[in-house]
């Protein structure tokens, strides 16, 4: 095989492995978006680059499992579900104390997936739709413009956990 031949089979397994990453990253906003367009929702992807700065603070707060250690945050309150209906009602009460409902939201199901930016009115009435799609992830919900609140839900624990005003870390 010459030289330039085997550059370019190079070059095509690298853009084939590449396009099976960004399809893999995307894999939980394909399975929700058909359905949220079909109930007429606005939503848009956020890849992870773009998450990971909206997330910013998030990321430097105590944690341990990719859960954050919720004992330390001021205004915190956490809440155990024991049914997908539960669940739902804890995330709709979460979201009206944390946003108003037109304000849009970035869901983050992991940082390095990409995640899904909609209004938290559509969040609350979709909820089932997409949560379900993220379980047994843990998820992330906060302020698409960087407002100071974060909601967080994890499967594992069954718990959900919210505060309207997120200290600082450094």
């Amino acid at each position: 095989m010459d030289a330039v031949r085997r550059e370019a089979l190079i070059e095509k397994r690298r853009l084939l492995q590449l396009r099976q990453k960004r399809h893999e990253m995307s894999r939980i906003f394909r399975e929700i978006a058909p359905s949220l367009r079909a109930a007429g929702v606005r939503c848009a992807k956020l890849m992870p680059e773009r998450l990971r700065a909206i997330l910013g603070p998030v990321l430097v707060a105590p944690g341990e499992d990719e859960r954050i250690v919720w004992a330390p945050i001021p205004d915190g309150v956490c809440r155990r579900w024991s049914s997908p209906g539960e669940r739902d009602l804890l995330l709709r009460q979460a979201l009206h104390a944390c946003v108003p409902p037109e304000e849009r939201v970035a869901v983050a199901f992991h940082t390095h997936q990409a995640g899904l930016f909609v209004s938290a009115a559509d969040l609350s009435r979709h909820a089932p739709m997409i949560l379900e799609a993220a379980a047994p992830e843990t998820v992330w919900i906060v302020a698409a413009a960087g407002a100071p609140w974060l909601i967080e839900l994890s499967y594992w624990d069954s718990e959900l956990c919210y505060t309207a005003n997120l200290p600082l870390f450094a």
